[in-house]
């Protein structure tokens, strides 16, 4: 199966993110090999898979706000304001590694570390704070899991 490591750049309000990322600010994210973003499709529910869709800044379930959980490493948890949900890894469920959202709970399946890729163009990648091996991929259906291939775009 073709999938892609999520490299994705942030947005604020249109424009490049100036910090990567910053916490508590909101972001899109848009993949950059698909100008896709990261969606939960404008559902509200826990256990809603998350999945790359057409870009829209004014869809509630495209903005991401990033709260950093350590001082000194650039780790976040991945909120949805407008849901109340944020994205988790589902590491011990039935497909482990495909994201979702759940409610925060400050779990290892909730924290990201943030990898800059490309600082200039604001592109990161989003990898299991626990194993930086897996990064978040995203697959040839659309959705969005932790795969072991950094290199990818």
């Amino acid at each position: 199966m073709l999938s892609t490591a999520f490299c994705f750049m942030l947005t604020t309000l249109a424009l490049y993110a100036a910090e990567l990322p910053k916490s508590g600010d909101t972001y899109q994210l848009i993949h950059v090999a698909t100008g896709k973003a990261f969606t939960n499709g404008n559902v509200g529910v826990h256990d809603t898979y998350m999945s790359l869709g057409t870009a829209d800044s004014t869809a509630p379930g495209q903005e991401w706000t990033f709260h950093q959980t350590s001082d000194d490493k650039p780790v976040f948890v991945i909120y949805n304001h407008n849901y109340e949900q944020v994205v988790d890894m589902a590491l011990n469920s039935k497909t482990p590694g495909k994201l979702l959202q759940w409610e925060a709970t400050a779990s290892a399946n909730q924290k990201f570390y943030v990898q800059v890729v490309d600082e200039a163009e604001s592109i990161v990648q989003l990898l299991n704070n626990s194993n930086h091996t897996q990064v978040v991929t995203a697959m040839e259906d659309g959705s969005l899991q932790l795969q072991s291939d950094l290199s990818s775009e």
